[in-house]
């Protein structure tokens, strides 16, 4: 199954618009693609951080994949050929909290929109 979620910005904040889903205890979750509008073309170092993902010991900071943004542009599309996919943490998609956080400390810039492709797989 996929889901394609897009975010905006309101009130200075990423507000994600998930779906509802009910998932199973066995699904397991990956990163299919990023798409990240910035308003700057500074370099960025990020990380896309979600409680859907375990906290188990392949992934204890609950990671789905790292930005890393040249100073050339304004957009970073991250496509995933071979992802890893991950234990789903929580019950349902609708309750997931997902974040874009600095890697080192710097703020990160404004955005404009983000798009991320999940894809859940059921054993």
């Amino acid at each position: 199954m996929i889901f394609d979620i897009y975010a905006t910005i309101v009130n200075n904040q990423l507000v994600f618009d998930l779906p509802y889903h009910e998932f199973k205890r066995t699904d397991q979750i990956a990163l299919r693609r990023l798409i990240i509008d910035w308003r700057t073309k500074e370099k960025i170092f990020a990380v896309l951080r979600s409680n859907l993902v375990d906290l188990g010991p392949e992934n204890p900071k609950q990671q789905l994949v790292s930005v890393i943004k040249s100073g050339y542009s304004t957009v970073t599309d991250i496509q995933v050929s071979n992802p890893v996919f991950y234990r789903v943490q929580i019950q349902q998609l609708e309750n997931a909290s997902i974040s874009l956080e600095p890697m080192f400390g710097r703020a990160i810039p404004q955005i404009r929109n983000i798009y991320l492709q999940l894809e859940c797989i059921s054993e």
